[in-house]
């Protein structure tokens, strides 16, 4: 099974806060210059793709309800760090870490709930390798390129997008759902 794409799966939905501004610029130019796979704009998943048991506007309505009480939360983005199974380079979460964590757990429930292939953990996914990528090395350079970045690591996440990927691994935004207001 790819990081990416669910194998065998015709559809697979996804909710992840988008990172804007200068340090989402700053994220999506760091992922451009590593090498390894292509990734999408800079963001902070919480829940990985899955697939889900039900229509598109049905998905969208239910998950628009279970971020009712989602309250918006500030995350600080801390290092460079590196998944020992993956090799996976990502930026590390400080502060918000734990209020992305609790809303994860809160999401994967119900109609929802998926049995991901790792344990979830908070981050900024910078670059998944090759198998010609020198990870050592894009490690490194990423983590001096991080130091060098001297503007604000910080967003707040108000707001999530539902995205669905199609057997093609195309993903289209369904509905960015406010955090903290009702359906």
């Amino acid at each position: 099974m790819s990081i990416t794409q669910l194998a065998g799966v015709a559809s697979a939905f996804a909710l992840v806060a988008y990172i804007n501004g200068k340090l989402g610029a700053f994220i999506d130019e760091l992922s451009a210059w590593l090498p390894g796979e292509s990734r999408a704009k800079a963001h902070l998943t919480l829940l990985p793709p899955r697939p889900l048991a039900l229509g598109t506007e049905q998905a969208i309505d239910l998950m628009s309800a279970a971020l009712a009480s989602l309250q918006p939360f500030e995350v600080e983005l801390t290092g460079i760090a590196r998944f020992p199974v993956t090799d996976v380079l990502y930026v590390a979460l400080g502060l918000g870490g734990d209020k992305a964590h609790e809303a994860h757990e809160e999401l994967n429930r119900g109609i929802f709930f998926y049995e991901e292939p790792f344990e979830y953990r908070p981050h900024v996914t910078l670059m998944v390798p090759r198998k010609d990528t020198d990870v050592s090395r894009a490690h490194r350079g990423a983590a001096e390129r991080w130091a060098q970045f001297n503007m604000s690591k910080r967003f707040v996440v108000d707001r999530l997008d539902f995205l669905q990927q199609d057997s093609a691994g195309q993903w289209e935004n369904l509905q960015q759902i406010p955090l903290g207001e009702a359906p």
